[in-house]
């Protein structure tokens, strides 16, 4: 038996229960309230968490569909229509607690509302979706429950796309491995062409120069010459 395989022998065990431990701490705890006013019911929902949600984001529930969601951001709490009114939601700076007062007509029998929120475990890179849901009884919610999900399995279509994408990515990586060194090589090729091109001129222009200066030479050669005569 190799090193590695003791290792993951010893290992695993120990990992698989602080996951398991972990796991069994993503619960919401439930508690509502109904009050009756003049002419309206208003329900208060208070939702805690012993572990901080993802994003400190809170989803409110009304018959299985999100009714509300509260957040914690910039020192603050914010709803869906920005930052919280006293007496209608609120949050803990911890992102644990979070609380929504609602007003609505009636609530009937077999109504149900409840919690969801998400959870990052860093430990195995995975997402959950954690929610609770009560029941409106006609006198009183019946207990809660929590539920835990994996979210974060994805979908085919996604895995389609983020394959498409792969290779695209890899259709760009064989494109830019193939034009960049030809590329490069066209812009030395050009240098030196045009090194060349210049230098070729300087001595052109040099060798000009070179022979008007030597006219004056040869002019006072040939008049000494005259004198001399």
């Amino acid at each position: 038996m190799s090193i590695f395989s003791i290792i993951c022998i010893i290992v695993l065990p120990i990992f698989l229960a602080e996951v398991n431990c972990q796991i069994e701490d993503l619960k919401i705890i439930f508690d509502g309230d109904i009050v009756d006013s003049q002419k309206d019911k208003i329900v208060k929902i208070h939702c805690s968490t012993q572990i901080k949600p993802f994003e400190c984001y809170m989803e409110f529930l009304r018959n299985n569909s999100t009714a509300e969601s509260i957040r914690y951001s910039n020192g603050g709490c914010y709803d869906t229509f920005g930052k919280c009114k006293p007496g209608i939601c609120s949050c803990s700076e911890d992102c644990t607690s979070f609380r929504w007062n609602f007003t609505t007509i009636s609530v009937q029998t077999n109504d149900s509302f409840g919690c969801k929120m998400r959870i990052y475990n860093s430990t195995t890179n995975l997402f959950y979706k954690v929610y609770t849901i009560v029941v409106y009884n006609g006198t009183g919610f019946t207990s809660a429950k929590s539920v835990i999900n994996l979210v974060n399995i994805v979908p085919t279509t996604v895995q389609t796309t983020r394959s498409d994408s792969k290779e695209n990515v890899a259709v760009w990586v064989i494109v830019v491995a193939v034009v960049l060194p030809l590329v490069t090589i066209l812009i030395i090729a050009k240098t030196i062409l045009a090194y060349r091109k210049c230098k070729s001129v300087d001595m052109i222009d040099s060798t000009r120069i070179s022979t008007r200066s030597s006219l004056p030479l040869q002019e006072c050669q040939i008049r000494s010459r005259d004198v001399q005569l």
